[in-house]
């Protein structure tokens, strides 16, 4: 899940489900990504003392770049503070990744956090949640930031950001389950906005029941984050 979604009521729910979860933890969710840099760093700097320390990395090469992932998983979270474990009920580890990119001469590193479940017991556990996470970052959000220009949408008020996300993917399901027209997703979109009965016959597809599973099924994923 991304960070949009990073909320704690969310989590609750996937877990009631009896599902388990993987956050990604940004600036939207100041107070918790605060705590979790400074635990990391804290223990970079002084160590993580008796808490249990588990540690994995891959690697990936792609059209000469190479990037190594180190993924770190900390399963006992009472060092995170009272309140903040008090917020996040079903807290079950923290994570971090550290990716280091290199293209060339130039290299790059990024850090990322994140929160899991009771159910993700291992760091491989949480390697393989992440990379699913990426897979879909590498599909759907890519799609929707070509197609849909998503990345420079500038809605910021309320839920309007929340529920623009949720309108892109039932609209892009009916433009990628039409199988009359030839056209890129791109194309499709600018056709269904100038032909009017283009852009009804998509209408009838999204609301056929097949579609409709499909769509569920696709906003449920990306809104729950869930793995099993």
């Amino acid at each position: 899940m991304d960070a949009l979604g990073c909320q704690t009521e969310l989590a609750e729910k996937i877990v009631a489900r009896g599902g388990d979860d993987v956050q990604q933890v940004k600036d939207n969710q100041k107070n918790l990504a605060e705590a979790i840099r400074e635990f990391f760093d804290e223990g970079a700097q002084a160590g993580f003392g008796r808490l249990t320390v588990e540690r994995c990395e891959d690697t990936e090469k792609d059209h000469g770049r190479i990037e190594t992932r180190r993924y770190t998983w900390i399963n006992d979270v009472r060092g995170m503070g009272q309140s903040m474990r008090a917020a996040w009920k079903k807290l079950g580890g923290v994570g971090m990744i550290e990716s280091i990119r290199q293209i060339g001469d130039k290299a790059s590193v990024d850090q990322r956090y994140a929160i899991g479940s009771c159910g993700v017991q291992t760091v491989n556990m949480f390697a393989k949640a992440s990379r699913s996470h990426w897979g879909i970052e590498n599909g759907l959000h890519w799609t929707l930031g070509v197609v849909f220009r998503e990345d420079q949408c500038r809605a910021r008020v309320g839920h309007s950001a929340r529920n623009l996300s949720v309108l892109r993917k039932f609209v892009l399901t009916p433009l990628r389950k039409e199988e009359g027209c030839k056209m890129g997703l791109n194309r499709r979109r600018l056709h269904a906005d100038r032909n009017e009965s283009y852009r009804e016959s998509l209408i009838t597809l999204a609301f056929s029941d097949r579609t409709q599973d499909s769509i569920m099924n696709s906003v449920q994923a990306i809104a729950l984050g869930c793995f099993r």
